[in-house]
């Protein structure tokens, strides 16, 4: 697919046959879908929280630091698959848009191939050269063997991953959520299960790859068999060598954005290694917990991506428009709230989570979240350009917050330390928003501006709120009999839940949120 073209499915003639029946409203369907998909994403949330002290003390600074590391590498290269895998669901939903399984199946298995290629070409070398990007990090002698053993076990990991995800892709363009929340809600209890045994036992890094394995092999398990029912035997084959063009087309484009937008989620955590090794613990989890709060409103980008993708397929963009001026605006509300509410909560909750000395690991969470805000507030928009074929819109923003974010943790962390690559990251997906909203000016189908659907004094209400409400929870846990570490953490959570119900009535008002919980209750999911 070019940037100027679009073709909802060139090997399969239009279906015919009985229209399908009335879909519910599309908060109810936007809910219902990411509420599964949250649901999933509580459970690792957990398991880091109980596990990542412990992880902390038994592996001490240098095995966390090295297990930090190697995951971030992994799942770096683990985006060099072609962007395949994340263009994909668009084609999948497209396909779905008019239930032609026929047109899946041959899709499916082309991609299949195409995956297993790209990633082996591309993964094979680094499988070979482990041993010195071990020693690169500055890894100590007597945990190379181990350091090495588990980034091969990620590499092969991730390999499997990549071809799994593609399975998935068909569940979620039918908009089959639940079967994907249930394994990885297993493969994750799996893997808590392993990491404590692995860590108990003393195998170290080697009882964390074993428990790597297991997950993934619970999770391919219980994905790929239940896609069967959405492909047909009829299927089996290769699509025709122009829908292949068209997919590369659009895969190129957004395996560049993938990389760029992993480069600038990752990069930081691998410059501060490089440039300020001990305080990678104090970086890494503050990071990585405004991530992980970030991933929670992330589940509902997929189910957006079905919901206006199946639209598009079926009836066109300018069709498809009023859908997508109600997604943007809900989602833009909610991330908006999420964000605002959060900061002051990671602020406090990762400082009296973590056993470190000092306040920074909370500060980088608090200032990396409002990064992630300004990351979370286009993906509507995202998902609304590569509708309309215009792949290279998020290709160009991405390079944009990618060269300003990594330019600035190089010149800001001699200065500031590890908080310069918190920063850093603040202005590099801002100067991706801008240009990504100049951009945005040219489809040929235009939606309203983002920045006008930003609720800015609700938004206020609820941060000073948020930050009064959770400074009383920090004295009552500091100067209190109340407990600190992890359940301290999900105090301060708790402490923060009022603002964010304050920021929701405020936002929606009572009678619409009443509407939209009377929606999603009498649907629970598939």
């Amino acid at each position: 697919m070019s940037d100027h073209q679009q073709t909802p499915s060139a090997d399969a003639a239009p279906q015919t046959g009985p229209q399908p029946a009335p879909q519910p409203s599309l908060a109810a369907r936007l809910i219902r879908g990411s509420s599964w998909r949250i649901v999933a994403q509580i459970m690792p949330l957990f398991v880091n929280l109980a596990l990542t002290p412990y992880v902390i003390l038994t592996l001490g600074r240098t095995g966390y630091g090295l297990w930090l590391i190697s995951s971030t590498l992994t799942q770096l290269l683990g985006q060099f698959d072609g962007g395949i895998g994340r263009s994909a669901q668009y084609f999948f939903a497209l396909l779905a848009g008019s239930d032609d399984r026929k047109g899946s199946t041959r899709l499916l298995i082309s991609l299949l191939v195409a995956v297993a290629l790209v990633s082996g070409l591309l993964l094979l070398p680094a499988f070979l050269v482990s041993e010195q990007l071990a020693a690169f990090f500055n890894t100590p002698p007597e945990m190379l063997a181990d350091t090495v053993f588990l980034l091969q076990v990620l590499l092969v990991l991730v390999a499997v991953g990549l071809l799994r995800n593609l399975f998935a892709a068909v569940l979620h363009a039918y908009e089959r959520f639940a079967l994907s929340s249930v394994s990885s809600l297993l493969s994750y209890a799996v893997y808590a299960i392993g990491m404590v045994w692995g860590l108990s036992s003393g195998m170290g890094l080697r009882g964390v790859a074993y428990a790597f394995v297991a997950q993934q092999v619970v999770a391919t398990l219980t994905i790929v068999p239940p896609t069967f029912r959405h492909l047909s035997t009829r299927g089996i084959g290769f699509v025709s060598w122009r829908r292949m063009v068209e997919v590369a087309q659009v895969s190129w484009r957004v395996q560049i954005s993938g990389l760029l937008t992993v480069a600038a989620m990752q990069g930081p955590l691998l410059i501060v290694g490089r440039m300020q090794p001990l305080q990678v613990a104090d970086f890494g989890p503050g990071s990585t917990f405004a991530q992980q709060l970030k991933l929670i409103p992330m589940n509902g980008v997929v189910p957006i991506q079905s919901m206006l993708g199946r639209s598009v397929g079926a009836k066109g963009a300018q069709d498809t428009l009023p859908e997508f001026r109600a997604l943007q605006r809900m989602w833009v509300r909610g991330v908006t709230g999420w964000c605002v509410v959060g900061a002051p909560a990671a602020f406090v909750g990762v400082n009296v989570w973590l056993p470190l000395e000092g306040y920074l690991a909370g500060l980088v969470a608090a200032v990396m979240l409002t990064a992630q805000w300004l990351s979370l507030l286009p993906q509507v928009l995202l998902q609304w350009q590569l509708l309309q074929g215009r792949a290279s819109y998020e290709m160009w923003s991405s390079a944009m917050t990618t060269a300003v974010l990594l330019g600035g943790s190089l010149l800001l962390i001699p200065q500031l330390g590890v908080l310069g690559a918190a920063v850093a990251a603040v202005l590099g997906y801002l100067a991706g928003l801008v240009l990504l909203l100049l951009f945005s000016r040219a489809l040929e189908v235009p939606g309203p501006s983002l920045l006008g659907d930003i609720p800015w004094w609700q938004a206020l209400l609820a941060g000073v709120c948020s930050t009064a409400l959770v400074g009383i929870m920090a004295y009552a846990i500091t100067q209190g009999p109340l407990p600190g570490g992890g359940i301290g953490l999900l105090l301060c959570g708790a402490a923060a839940a009022p603002a964010l119900g304050l920021f929701v009535l405020t936002t929606w008002g009572p009678r619409r949120v009443g509407e939209m919980v009377r929606a999603r209750l009498p649907r629970r999911g598939r």
